[in-house]
């Protein structure tokens, strides 16, 4: 007569209610996680709006102390009408007399949905938010 000895012969494994377990825990940890990690890659590439934005400025006050004014629009390079990442378009409006302008670093791509809205910068390097979220300022924005 044979003994009987346990799971011997059945292979160690998971059963389904196991893996059904592990598979909720690791889709309660992405649902968590995945906000958290947009959230952080969108104040990072912030810094690619403040770069171009100060880039552009920079350029246009080396054109202003040289011709005595701003340039005029179809005057700004296409070289800065665009973020170095790519993730931001910039926009140059110089006033009707040329001696002031704004700069407007609107969002693209992957910050389409930033809460901190389109980043804007003046010729005095006034900075201020065009379309932020409710709660945004400009602090939260153009210092992280």
């Amino acid at each position: 007569m044979e003994r009987h000895r346990g799971n011997k012969g059945r292979g160690a494994g998971f059963t389904l209610i196991e893996l059904m377990v592990s598979v909720a825990v690791v889709a309660i940890l992405a649902a968590v996680a995945l906000p958290s990690y947009q959230s952080t890659m969108q104040r990072a590439r912030r810094s690619d709006a403040r770069e171009a934005l100060l880039r552009s400025a920079q350029w246009l006050e080396r054109v202003a102390s040289i011709q005595g004014l701003y340039p005029e629009v179809n005057s700004y390079p296409s070289t800065l009408s665009q973020s170095p990442a790519g993730h931001y378009s910039i926009t140059y409006r110089p006033t009707q007399d040329q001696a002031a302008y704004t700069l407007t670093a609107i969002r693209r791509g992957a910050q389409a949905n930033d809460g901190c809205g389109d980043f804007v910068l003046d010729q005095a390097g006034q900075r201020t938010l065009s379309g932020q979220a409710a709660g945004r300022t400009v602090a939260d924005c153009w210092q992280r």
